[in-house]
């Protein structure tokens, strides 16, 4: 029975829902081109890239679009911006998002192809979070002379403002009366909003600005500390006609929580958009927990968004969980867990790398873990394998076992995971040979990675390589 094209892109769309994203390629690469025999329309391949582009993963999304233009097919603007949004999170590095990003720019120029006001927003907002201020400034130049600028175009030149370690929150602040006429314009809800998320935006980064002795003037008092700082009623840059007597120079504002309260602070931030009649929405407060840095303020955030029937997305619970595990709070992190299942909310990779490094600290905790996951039907990735291949508590028996348990579950190995499977037997190596030099015999350790490396030998043989 002949399935409509719609069928196959709903597919896509459930697995991609569900996390699994493999499993939605497996709709074009398997069901598709394998079972079905059928010739994937552009459809399917812009569905799938978008999808892709949403975890970041920029090989594969980049992948796809080379196979789509190796068919004949013409990207429409929705890949452009696609891509370029997978650029901003990259999976590899800032290095690898930039140095894709530009190749995509070249390919639209030689192509003579001129970007949407959606795809340039996500240009200038892709260069402005890999670092890249004067290029997403840039960008933003050549956007004016098509476009009027939108909520977004604002939102994105901050952002990337933002991140000049030099000149981040003055420049920021600065471009709000810059662009006081288009501003003017637009209904006092909207002025609100963008005002609000323009500014949560320009306080994101822990710029420095000062580049003189004048410079190092704070807006206040010397001998105050930090929690004193905080405590102080701040002026509201974010207000109309507001005098900031006591700001000595904005150029000195180098701590993000001393911004954050010159913007009302988390509380009163928000309270600032009740007044307004504005509802934040989940970007606002995706943005708010990029800022934050402790317990209380997330807890408080989590406690609004239940109050306003907000579900908090996963790069809210990804970005909650990587804070605190870094501020060593475990047990806090796991409730996240439990807040991911009572919402509904898919694990992606990183919530699976932070699992790893806070509950995997021996053989038996690992095993637990993927069991865990195995109970709750959680997908296992070869993303997750490879950080569990990288946990330095886990002995080459454990990680035989992780080997064994791919081959259970039919997770191929990507060249990615053959790098860290070698760098594993290298390190084991070099550490055997150092003993040795000291004259340290290790031969438990010696027989247990001769069998690693037997048993990886008959394992690649058997796996083969994700294609």
């Amino acid at each position: 029975r002949k399935l409509p094209p719609g069928w196959y892109t709903k597919q896509m769309e459930k697995f991609a829902k569900e996390g699994k994203i493999d499993r939605a390629i497996d709709v074009l690469q398997v069901i598709m081109l394998k079972n079905d025999r059928i010739r994937p329309l552009p459809t399917h391949y812009y569905t799938l890239i978008s999808l892709i582009s949403k975890t970041g993963d920029t090989r594969k999304a980049f992948g796809f679009y080379k196979k789509m233009r190796d068919f004949g097919y013409e990207p429409i603007p929705q890949v452009f911006t696609a891509l370029f949004n997978a650029c901003s999170k990259s999976i590899y590095g800032k290095e690898d998002g930039f140095q894709r990003a530009t190749k995509l720019i070249y390919t639209m120029k030689a192509n003579n192809i001129t970007p949407t006001q959606i795809t340039f927003n996500a240009m200038i907002k892709t260069f402005g979070c890999l670092g890249q201020t004067e290029i997403a400034l840039h960008l933003a130049d050549q956007s004016f002379k098509l476009y009027k600028p939108d909520d977004k175009t604002f939102a994105n030149i901050l952002m990337a403002a933002a991140g000049d370690e030099k000149n981040g929150f003055s420049l920021a602040i600065g471009n709000i009366p810059n662009t006081g006429d288009q501003i003017q314009s637009r209904s006092n809800q909207t002025q609100a909003e963008l005002c609000l998320i323009d500014a949560v935006s320009s306080s994101q980064q822990d710029t420095s600005v000062s580049s003189t002795e004048a410079n190092r003037l704070t807006v206040h008092p010397p001998t105050a500390n930090s929690s004193q700082v905080r405590n102080n009623e701040f002026p509201d840059v974010l207000k109309p006609g507001e005098i900031l007597l006591r700001v000595l120079n904005m150029h000195a504002v180098q701590n993000k929580y001393v911004r954050l309260d010159m913007l009302g602070g988390v509380s009163g931030f928000l309270a600032r958009m009740k007044i307004d009649g504005i509802t934040p929405n989940v970007a606002v407060f995706g943005q708010l927990f990029d800022i934050v840095d402790t317990l209380q303020e997330e807890d408080y955030l989590f406690s609004m968004m239940e109050e306003l029937g907000i579900s908090p997305d996963i790069d809210i619970i990804s970005h909650a969980m990587l804070k605190r595990t870094r501020r060593m709070q475990p047990e806090q992190a796991k409730k996240l867990v439990h807040l991911m299942e009572e919402k509904g909310i898919q694990p992606n990779i990183f919530i699976f790398k932070y699992l790893n490094y806070i509950m995997c600290k021996d053989g038996d905790t690992m095993r637990q873990f993927l069991d865990d996951l195995l109970a709750n039907e959680l997908p296992l990735t070869v993303h997750l394998m490879d950080g569990l291949m990288r946990n330095t508590h886990l002995t080459l028996e454990d990680k035989k076992y992780i080997l064994q348990l791919m081959e259970q579950q039919d997770i191929h190995p990507t060249t990615y995971f053959l790098e860290t499977l070698h760098k594993v037997l290298s390190v084991t190596r070099e550490r055997i040979i150092v003993q040795k030099e000291k004259d340290i015999h290790v031969p438990d350790e010696e027989k247990m990675f001769s069998d690693f490396n037997k048993f990886m030998e008959e394992w690649l043989k058997r796996v083969p390589l994700k294609k």
